[in-house]
C-alpha cells in the first residue's frame, strides 16, 4: 500500500513537469498514469502548478550582545571578621556590610544568619539580638526590584560566646 502511494506521488510530481499526462487501466486491473499516450489511455487535464513570489531579505548582519556592565565591584562583610569570637553574654551582635559603589536606587541589600534571612533593606548595617551561643555563618547579597541576586558576599563564621550558669 505505502510503496503504490509512494510511487504514486513519484509520478504525479514527474507528471506536473510534463506537458501532457494520461491515465489506464493495465491487465490486473492497476491504474496507470504516463506521459506518453497508450492504447485506451485517457488524457488528464492538469492545472497549472501554483507558484508564490519569495519575499525580499534584508541581508543579515551580526552584532555581537553586548557584555553586561557590573553593578557593582564588591560586596564583603566587614563586621565581624571571619572566625572572629565575639564575647557578648546578650547575645547581640552587629553585622556591617561594605558595598563598592553605594547601592543604587532600587535594590536592597539582603543578610542571611544561618541560612534564613533576617533583614532586606537598604542599611548596610543590622544588629542581631539574643544569638544563641555558638558558631554561626553570615551571608550578605544586592537584590533588585523583581528579588533577583545580582552579587552575593563570601560566607563568614563567627562564634558567639556567652556566660552560662551551667559553666561558671
Amino acid at each position: 500500500m505505502h510503496k503504490g502511494f509512494l510511487i504514486g506521488c513519484c509520478i504525479f510530481s514527474a507528471m506536473a513537469l510534463a506537458e501532457d499526462a494520461y491515465r489506464s487501466v493495465d491487465e490486473q486491473g492497476n491504474m496507470v498514469f504516463s506521459d506518453k499516450q497508450t492504447p485506451g489511455a485517457e488524457k488528464i487535464e492538469l492545472q497549472e502548478a501554483q507558484t508564490i513570489e519569495p519575499l525580499s531579505v534584508e541581508p543579515f548582519e551580526y552584532t555581537p550582545p553586548q557584555q553586561p556592565t557590573r553593578l557593582y565591584e564588591s560586596i564583603e562583610i566587614s563586621s565581624p571578621q571571619d572566625d572572629a569570637a565575639i564575647r557578648a553574654n546578650s547575645g547581640n551582635v552587629t553585622i556591617s556590610v561594605s558595598l563598592r559603589p553605594d547601592l543604587q536606587d532600587g535594590h536592597v541589600i539582603t543578610i542571611s544568619v544561618d541560612g534564613e534571612e533576617v533583614s532586606s533593606s537598604t542599611a548596610t548595617s543590622i544588629d542581631l539580638t539574643n544569638l544563641d551561643r555558638g558558631t554561626h555563618n553570615v551571608r550578605a547579597f544586592v537584590q533588585d526590584a523583581k528579588g533577583r541576586l545580582i552579587l552575593d558576599s563570601k560566607t563568614i563564621t563567627f562564634h558567639v560566646l556567652r556566660h552560662s550558669i551551667q559553666h561558671p
